[in-house]
């Protein structure tokens, strides 16, 4: 959930109307309301990094597109190292959230198909 899906509900509150396609959805003010949604807010969530780098969560999977090793100089290599996070040769981390939530498996090179769709699925939201 981001402030962008919270526009529509602001400016219902705000008496200002919103132009249609300026508002992601509708769906925080159900979700604030305690309305029981009938299906998820979006299909995937799109994470971006202030050094560029972007990852893409779809259900209990998470695509990060970005070169391992690129933090080992900072705390978040020391974090990675602390939780039991292997190093690797993979272009990108892939991981199972549901089996793996700490992120120490990388299923990259396992799950060559789900990587395609979900870079194409990144690509996709970056080009909007």
């Amino acid at each position: 959930m981001c402030l962008t899906d919270f526009l529509p509900l602001f400016a219902e509150l705000a008496g200002v109307e919103v132009p249609e396609g300026e508002a992601e959805d509708e769906g925080a003010g159900a979700l604030l309301g305690g309305e029981p949604l009938a299906q998820p807010l979006r299909t995937e969530t799109v994470h971006h990094s202030s050094s560029g780098e972007f990852a893409i969560r779809q259900g209990d999977w998470v695509l990060i597109d970005a070169l391992d090793g690129s933090d080992r100089d900072n705390e978040l290599g020391w974090l990675k190292a602390q939780r039991g996070y292997q190093y690797h040769d993979q272009p990108g981390d892939l991981f199972n959230l549901a089996a793996d939530p700490a992120q120490t498996n990388n299923l990259y090179a396992q799950h060559p198909r789900r990587v395609v769709a979900m870079r194409a699925a990144l690509e996709a939201v970056k080009d909007r």
